[in-house]
Order: C-alpha cells, then sequence, then structure tokens
C-alpha cells in the first residue's frame, strides 16, 4: 500500500456528512484487498451514503469508522504468489473461507522462504 494513502486515512477525522464519509470510503475502498472482512466492517457506513439514509452518526458507524481506519494502518503486507513453486507442488496455494449469513470471504495464501503461510489476496463479499 502507498504509505501516503496510509496517512491520509489515518489522519482522516470523523465524517460530519454524507459526502465527507463517501470521500473517506472512496480511500479506503483503495486498500480493501489488503483487509480482509472490509466489507463486512465497514458495511454500515456505506449504508449511511445511501441517498434513501437519514444521516445519523451513532456508535456503530464510530466503531466501524474506527476498525477501517486501524484495519487500513496495521494491513499485512500480501506476499507475491511464486506460480512456479505452486506448479511443481513445493509451495502449494493454500485457500480459506468463510461464510456467514452476511458474508463471505476467501484468502489465498502461500508458504514465504520463512516456512509460514503469508497472504496473497483476499476477496471479501457481502
Amino acid at each position: 500500500m502507498d504509505p501516503k494513502k496510509v496517512e491520509a486515512i489515518s489522519k482522516y477525522e470523523v465524517p460530519k456528512n454524507a459526502k465527507e464519509l463517501n470521500t473517506f470510503l472512496g480511500m479506503a475502498s483503495f486498500c480493501r484487498q489488503f483487509c480482509l472482512g472490509f466489507s463486512k466492517i465497514a458495511g454500515c457506513l456505506f449504508a449511511l451514503t445511501s441517498s434513501k439514509s437519514v444521516w445519523k452518526w451513532s456508535a456503530e458507524h464510530e466503531e466501524a469508522f474506527d476498525r477501517v481506519k486501524k484495519m487500513i494502518m496495521t494491513a499485512p503486507v500480501l506476499m507475491q504468489p511464486d506460480i512456479e513453486k505452486a506448479r511443481d507442488g513445493s509451495r502449494p496455494f493454500v485457500i480459506c473461507t468463510d461464510a456467514s449469513t452476511t458474508g463471505l470471504g476467501a484468502v489465498l495464501s502461500q508458504e514465504g522462504d520463512d516456512r509460514h503461510l503469508h497472504p496473497c489476496t483476499s476477496r471479501p463479499k457481502v
């Protein structure tokens, strides 16, 4: 992730209206691929930007806003997948999935040089 974008998100103040929230979510969405569970956590924020929604910032929104910022500031560095090692079987890909009544997600990981699994990409969906 671009450190300048992460810094801008970390310094973003609590939005006072839907337009400010939309700006924040646009910046944050640029980083969503690095954040597991982004859509589920930010769901109430996206709902608040709807033209059908009345602006009322609540404790739930505050918590989601803070969690999104924290996720982006602490997001793991994604590993570049090694296709050749996956093909020869020395470092196969591992897919982890999760689902609930409100969403689903998947993480593609691969073992790194340190012999630990590292995320290569994630695909959340609400």
